[in-house]
């Protein structure tokens, strides 16, 4: 009887104890919430107390900030809408597409001359001299020389492109035929970039050519294919494309016209045209380079394997490019800070920035690789079924990629501080291996030999340009720089005082 009571009061003994650690649970839960937000809270109020400051640190916060955001909008808007295109394009038009692109791309990269980034170089530098008249000057100068050599390109392009065309083929000949157009239009939107970068307006800066330009793109785009009877062939979306990088071009002009000093509207110009010529001429020929190491595997896929499977492949470099998305971002923020840092001398806040710089490419980086490796099959078939072939091809990508992103920003410290022709050297060696590597490997491997070559080259140029920073610049921006950061981060907590 009393073992049969005691079965009895056996689950209201268990009850008891449920109950119980039902409400412990519940009581730290609201501690847990509560304290999270006060602790964002906390966060938050810091966070606009330092973006609203004149200080170095705010000065970086509100350009990394500004970077995040419309680096972050830009990259799922060109997901978005190169998604659409292939699906509505299917992969041998936009083969087709993606290819003429591609070659504009490196078109447009090449003919700027690099004063685009002798903008960056040379006016952050003026301003803390307060040479106006030497911006104003550098500014005409170069909207001068991209407007005539984009004149000139147009002309011999179109030409070559007609005596050529029954060898290229009807679709793709008319297609690169209106990718001509599209390389003025390019070039002068790397130049209204760049100008509005110099003067710390990152957000402004990007958000056109980023965000604007791919949705504008996308809506054209829809447009075309339920409102109208335009057939979506891979040369009348080259047409809505060029006509959304007009519409971003004009809304660029809108912002640098809101944002620019009054001085540069007064200053009477003065030209040093020898030495900003001289200076991005070799800035462009390393950016040219770097463009070309990432273009030029889909190139020569395309010539080899045939645009299909240039396609295919594009798709999956485009996503590798993913994971050193927080150095991109970080990149547009720091490049007129570096050139003023190392203007004024000040090498040690210099290398403050590159680690504070260093810890948010580490974080972005995990959490984006997590992401394009672990899902990458899902991501690959949202652009088609086809597109699935492209996986391995991807996974190579990301090892090279996971180098560039660890490295930091060596290729943009030795620009912004004039070792660019040291520079040069090192990326014009990575540019023949690159083409050296695909060359063989292409077509033996296909677009998994394209991916081999990508990511050697990737890493080689990479670790020999964090060697030359250190030798040079005096400082590291790998993530390497983290372990002092964190050894006296932990120190000062040991000892009780405050990081502020």
């Amino acid at each position: 009887m009393a073992r049969a009571h005691h079965r009895c009061m056996s689950p209201n003994a268990r009850e008891k104890p449920s109950a119980l650690a039902v409400g412990l649970m519940t009581a730290l839960s609201t501690l847990y919430l509560s304290e999270s937000f006060s602790l964002m809270n906390n966060i938050t109020k810091r966070f606009r107390t330092l973006i609203s400051g004149n200080g170095l640190h705010a000065l970086l916060a509100r350009g990394m900030s500004g970077a995040f955001i419309v680096h972050l909008g830009g990259v799922l808007a060109a997901l978005g809408v190169q998604i659409l295109l292939a699906r509505l394009l299917g992969t041998k038009r936009y083969g087709d597409f993606i290819y003429a692109f591609s070659v504009a791309t490196l078109a447009a990269t090449w003919l700027k001359l690099g004063l685009d980034a002798g903008i960056i170089r040379f006016v952050p530098a003026y301003r803390t001299q307060g040479e106006w008249g030497l911006i104003r000057g550098l500014l005409i100068r170069s909207f001068q020389t991209m407007f005539l050599t984009s004149v000139v390109v147009v002309m011999m392009a179109s030409t070559a492109l007609w005596i050529w065309s029954t060898k290229l083929g009807l679709g793709l000949s008319s297609t690169l035929q209106v990718a001509t157009f599209l390389v003025p239009v390019m070039m002068l939107q790397f130049l209204f970039e760049s100008r509005l970068r110099a003067f710390d307006r990152v957000f402004f800066a990007r958000l056109p050519h980023e965000v604007i330009q791919p949705t504008l793109q996308a809506a054209l785009v829809i447009g075309a294919a339920w409102f109208t009877t335009l057939a979506l062939e891979a040369d009348n979306v080259m047409v809505l494309t060029v006509v959304s990088v007009l519409l971003s071009l004009g809304l660029g002009q809108i912002f640098f016209k809101r944002f620019s000093p009054i001085e540069i509207t007064t200053a009477r110009p003065e030209y040093q045209t020898r030495k900003w010529i001289t200076t991005a001429i070799q800035l462009s020929l390393f950016s040219s380079m770097l463009i070309a190491i990432s273009q030029i595997d889909i190139v020569l896929s395309g010539i080899f394997l045939g645009t299909t499977d240039a396609g295919m492949y594009s798709i999956a470099s485009r996503a590798s490019k993913l994971i050193p998305f927080g150095l991109s971002a970080v990149n547009m923020a720091m490049a007129p800070l570096i050139s003023r840092l190392y203007a004024e001398k000040k090498i040690k806040e210099l290398q403050h920035i590159l680690t504070i710089a260093a810890g948010i490419i580490l974080v972005v980086m995990l959490i984006a690789s997590l992401a394009i490796v672990g899902f990458s099959d899902i991501i690959l078939r949202l652009f088609g079924d086809d597109f699935g072939a492209a996986r391995p091809a991807l996974l190579v990508l990301a090892l090279g990629q996971f180098v560039n992103a660890l490295s930091g920003a060596a290729g943009l410290l030795m620009t912004m501080t004039g070792h660019q022709t040291q520079a040069i050297q090192v990326v014009g060696v990575s540019l023949v291996i690159d083409f050296v590597l695909n060359v063989v490997l292409i077509p033996r491997y296909g677009i998994i030999g394209a991916a081999t070559a990508t990511a050697i080259t990737t890493a080689t140029w990479n670790i020999l340009l964090v060697y030359l920073v250190h030798r040079l610049v005096g400082v590291n921006p790998t993530i390497l720089a983290l372990l002092p950061a964190t050894k006296a981060f932990l120190k000062r907590r040991k000892t009780g005082r405050s990081l502020v």
